[in-house]
C-alpha cells in the first residue's frame, strides 16, 4: 500500500513540476520578449495571466514533494 501511494504521488509530483516549470518559463520568457520589443502589454498580460497558475502549481509541487519524501522515507547506510 505504501509503495502504491509513493508511486502515485511521485507521478503527481512529476506532472506538477513539469507544468510549473512550463508555466513559469512561459511567464518569464514572455516578459523578456516584451522588454526586448518594448511591448508593456505583453509584460502585463504574462503577469496577469500566468502569475497565479504558476504560484498554485508551485504549491502543489511542494506538497507532492513533501508527501513523496515522507512516503518513501530516508535511505540510510547502516
Amino acid at each position: 500500500m505504501k509503495q502504491h501511494i509513493s508511486k502515485l504521488f511521485r507521478v503527481l509530483y512529476t506532472i506538477a513540476l513539469t507544468l510549473f516549470l512550463a508555466v513559469a518559463f512561459t511567464l518569464v520568457f514572455t516578459q523578456i520578449i516584451g522588454l526586448i520589443f518594448a511591448q508593456p502589454s505583453w509584460i502585463d498580460w504574462a503577469e496577469e495571466t500566468l502569475e497565479h497558475p504558476s504560484i498554485i502549481l508551485a504549491v502543489f509541487t511542494g506538497i507532492f514533494a513533501f508527501i513523496v519524501y515522507n512516503a518513501e522515507g530516508t535511505k540510510r547506510n547502516q
